[in-house]
């Protein structure tokens, strides 16, 4: 599992976060398919009010985390279940310490290269998310002013 931590491509800066998250309990297979539903909803509304959050990347990862949830059952090796939990978490976490998943357009570049070594992991190449190469999302002055907890509103708001 430590293998899946030195993959190329997955982003430095997530490595801590997936550290704590490849460590959580598991959760129940249904369960991750719906909070990747859910935070695809999230994506599409804060992409419907605001304009900024990419919901063409955010829908590439739930369809390719979705994907894998559709061929795992619980007798999957606990590292096989453990790195799928910590790609999907990671995913569904707004603020995973690179910034806003909605606050910028680059909101879910990190998520998608996380996803990407997942996939890898999976030998599953076919199911690759394009991320444009651009620099990491920087929150700007405007992104700065608007409250971290978008996702919470959002929810609150249906």
């Amino acid at each position: 599992m430590s293998h899946f931590l030195k993959l190329p491509g997955l982003p430095p800066d997530a490595v801590p976060l997936l550290e704590r998250l490849l460590q959580e309990d598991f959760l129940p297979i249904e369960a991750l398919a719906n909070i990747v539903e859910s935070y695809r909803e999230v994506i599409n509304e804060a992409h419907a009010r605001h304009g900024i959050a990419n919901a063409e990347i955010g829908g590439a990862i739930a369809d390719a985390s979705l994907d894998l949830l559709d061929v795992m059952d619980d007798r999957a090796s606990h590292d096989t279940r453990r790195v799928l939990q910590a790609g999907i978490r990671y995913f569904v976490i707004e603020n995973d310490g690179q910034g806003s998943d909605l606050a910028t357009v680059e909101g879910l570049d990190d998520d998608a290269r996380v996803m990407n070594a997942v996939l890898r992991y999976f030998g599953r190449d076919e199911l690759f998310i394009d991320v444009p190469d651009r620099p990491p999302a920087r929150r700007t002055r405007e992104a700065q002013a608007r409250p971290r907890g978008l996702m919470s509103r959002l929810r609150r708001s249906r």
